[in-house]
């Protein structure tokens, strides 16, 4: 800056805005993670927290988050004000007093959160005052400043913040997609030729393996066999059809996962996703568990875009429609609202579960309906990019 082209006027508004303290006040409801978001957005000197009794849980979250994500030298002072959802008189009152109280500092005040009272009393208040920029944060992360009527983007919480916001523990177990090895790899390859041979022979082996504790050798009458081998850790299997048998040992650091609990249908569809522009993580075998750590729910996949998170459920064949209420309540929960789903299957989804997706407002895909892996993978792509960047009812 050209001190010497200042008048001495300019000169002092500029030395009272670099002194004036950024205040950020933000509304507490049912929505922690664009609350967060706002307050890592707009780096305030001094946060206030405005909350009822019924979003007094969310604020200790969202509270102890940013602990978490400041530093301790630049952590802003906090002031937080419990205030009725509905009586009017009082919402005014304390819009009026804070909006005298830093007429002379540099407000933000975030909307997104909140009874849509408040949003109306204090946006009465807080427009006629310059110094202020009201903003509503969208699920594409999207800051909209009504003030001036532009937007930016927000920062999106890492999972592990994105999970401890929305009140549940982060998922106990889980496999990143980039832990697999190549064996991996190899070992769905090798599954996928065994389901070929014979779809039905190979999944009542499995069926069998999975439920029978203790034992580590299977057979079928027609010579269809499964083995674990203690010792090398890995499975010998042999399908039979009437018009092949084929035979393959299965060793790899995840094959009990991939072969017994159906994960190399994930895996399948992981690795799909990974080749998604806008996937940026991948979890596979997530585990949430209670708070006395047992296990509470299981997620597939789910991917994150560092947009919003991508909850994957994968099964062979849909055939419990109580498996779809599961599924959309859990990836809410530990999610948001602004979360998407994806229900998808390796044969076709029956018109029931359909419809009952649609209700839900899931996602569907079935690689049956399509003719190679290669047309699946770009019609899955062409369904996400369609629909991802839709704002959630």
């Amino acid at each position: 800056m050209d001190w010497k082209r200042q008048s001495g006027r300019d000169i002092q508004q500029l030395i009272f805005r670099t002194t004036m303290s950024r205040i950020h006040i933000t509304f507490v409801g049912g929505q922690p993670i664009p609350v967060y978001q706002g307050i890592t957005a707009t780096n305030p000197n001094k946060i206030i927290f405005i909350y009822s009794k019924q979003s007094e849980d969310i604020l200790h979250r969202i509270k102890k988050a940013i602990e978490q994500t400041f530093n301790q030298q630049k952590m802003p002072s906090v002031e937080t004000i419990s205030l009725s959802p509905t009586d009017p008189h009082m919402i005014q009152e304390i819009a009026t007093k804070l909006s005298a109280a830093h007429a002379n500092d540099d407000i933000s005040l975030n909307i997104t959160s909140g009874p849509k009272s408040w949003t109306y009393l204090f946006g009465i208040q807080f427009c006629k005052q310059n110094n202020t920029t009201i903003f509503y944060i969208d699920q594409n992360n999207i800051l909209w400043n009504y003030s001036s009527m532009e937007e930016e983007k927000t920062l999106f919480p890492d999972m592990k913040t994105l999970f401890y916001l929305q009140g549940t523990l982060p998922p106990t177990q889980y496999i990143d997609f980039k832990d697999f090895a190549p064996e991996d790899s190899r070992v769905v390859m090798q599954i996928t030729e065994l389901i070929h041979v014979n779809t039905n022979n190979f999944f009542r082996l499995v069926a069998l393996a999975r439920n029978q504790t203790g034992t580590t050798e299977f057979s079928l009458p027609n010579k269809s066999f499964l083995r674990w081998n203690k010792t090398e850790k890995s499975f010998d299997i042999q399908i039979t059809s009437a018009r092949e048998d084929l035979r393959h040992t299965l060793k790899s650091p995840h094959v009990r996962q991939l072969l017994l609990k159906a994960g190399w249908f994930e895996y399948k569809v992981a690795q799909i996703l990974s080749t998604w522009n806008q996937a940026k993580t991948i979890w596979t075998n997530c585990v949430f568990p209670y708070a006395n750590a047992s296990a509470k729910n299981e997620i597939d996949i789910i991917v994150d875009t560092g947009i919003k998170l991508l909850f994957v459920e994968c099964k062979t064949q849909i055939e419990d429609n109580t498996d779809i209420d599961k599924f959309k309540s859990a990836s809410e929960n530990y999610g948001g609202k602004g979360c998407k789903t994806l229900f998808i299957t390796e044969k076709r989804i029956k018109d029931n579960a359909l419809e009952k997706c649609r209700d839900n407002k899931i996602l569907t895909f079935s690689f049956e309906e399509y003719t190679s892996d290669s047309i699946a993978k770009q019609a899955l792509f062409n369904l996400l990019n369609n629909n991802f960047f839709n704002i959630n009812a």
